[in-house]
């Protein structure tokens, strides 16, 4: 008769072998999985510094790496700020809120006046502002600013309206009033002062306008209905139905040559921003089904996940190069020449943490 001490002793040791076996097989694999990503990463993340205080939130980054946004300080204020990787963090205390910064080093944004009044600016690189003024109102607010030092913004006129504005140094602020509506909003200017915004008319909120310093409004077409950004050289970015059969593509749109397509959206696309350099890489937000709707459970919500297309690379997941914690509130806001991308991502309930991804270019040249 076998001890039966001897037996449940036997079962217990067989047990935890088996429980060995499998934690060693789950961390092989597990090892093997980040030594494959580690292999495979086409970016290096940096977490951006702060002014001394939790928070930071990158806004816009030029080919020369330098970065400029919001970071908070010591005692809990936001100040602007300026970053590259060899000089560090400058604290730009005396701006406001800044929107961009153009190869050449200038800064455009906006400040308080003492009565708490919006007064667009552009820094120069030597460290002077320069107001840009008004359109008679008193209050204006930079959205853009392009290399060639134009600025795009709104402002009121006398009566309290809002519209589009160009500035440049020759000509000083100009409106853009070509389209009869009461409010404007700006969201771009290119290098060849095309100026992207939307105005309230009588007949729909929210119109998307291109206007050209040489012809005035453009006829933007069947595109209108899905504009979503500028690009610097062809024209305008957006997502467009070619037909029934064919479904949703990314497209680029040029008066010239009109629609191109880049690529097909496979998923459903969000009204994120979408992002387009002049290398024709696009950022965007891919909405898909959550897993369990995958598996035929009840409608539940959307995953996100941040795509960037290459023209040679394809489809990117860019999700997978960021901290875990990070992944799912990361928003991109801007990305220069070079493919590197700046945004933000939310840590805990309300700190922005600022992020920049560097492409590795060993990784992208095989």
């Amino acid at each position: 008769m076998v001890d039966q001490t001897k037996r449940i002793s036997w079962f217990k040791q067989r047990k935890w072998r088996i429980a060995l076996v499998v934690m060693m097989a789950v961390l092989v694999v597990w090892g093997g999985l980040r030594w494959d990503r580690r292999r495979r990463a086409l970016y290096r993340v940096t977490i951006l510094p702060t002014l001394g205080g939790k928070g930071s939130a990158p806004r816009a980054i030029n080919d020369r790496g330098q970065v400029v946004g919001m970071s908070q300080t010591a005692n809990g204020e936001f100040h602007a700020f300026l970053w590259d990787r060899t000089h560090g963090i400058e604290d730009l205390r005396k701006l406001g809120g800044v929107c961009g910064i153009n190869n050449a080093g200038w800064i455009a944004g906006a400040m308080s006046d003492p009565n708490e009044e919006s007064k667009a600016f552009i820094r120069d690189p030597n460290g002077a502002v320069h107001f840009l003024g008004d359109l008679g109102g008193g209050r204006s607010t930079a959205r853009a600013l392009s290399n060639r030092n134009q600025v795009t913004g709104t402002s009121v006129d006398a009566k309290g309206l809002r519209y589009a504005f160009i500035w440049d140094q020759a000509n000083g602020m100009r409106s853009i009033m070509e389209l009869p509506g009461q409010n404007y909003w700006v969201k771009a200017i290119n290098d060849a002062g095309q100026v992207l915004g939307s105005a309230d008319t009588a007949t729909q909120l929210c119109q998307p306008f291109l206007w050209d310093p040489n012809e005035g409004l453009l006829d933007i077409g069947a595109i209108a209905e899905s504009v979503l950004t500028l690009h610097d050289r062809t024209g305008l970015l957006g997502q467009h139905r070619i037909s029934l059969a064919k479904g949703r593509f990314m497209v680029l749109w040029g008066k010239e040559k009109g629609i191109e397509e880049l690529f097909p959206l496979d998923h459903g696309c969000s009204s994120d921003e979408i992002l387009v350099n002049d290398a024709n890489q696009v950022i965007y937000t891919e909405c898909l089904p959550s897993r369990w709707e995958r598996f035929g459970g009840p409608f539940d919500r959307l995953r996100e996940r941040r795509i960037l297309w290459d023209p040679k690379q394809g489809k990117i997941n860019l999700d997978r190069y960021l901290p875990w914690r990070l992944r799912k509130s990361f928003v991109p806001l801007d990305m220069n020449s070079q493919g590197y991308i700046i945004g933000y991502a939310v840590k805990g309930k309300e700190t922005p943490v600022g992020l920049l991804l560097e492409p590795i270019p060993k990784k992208w040249e095989k």
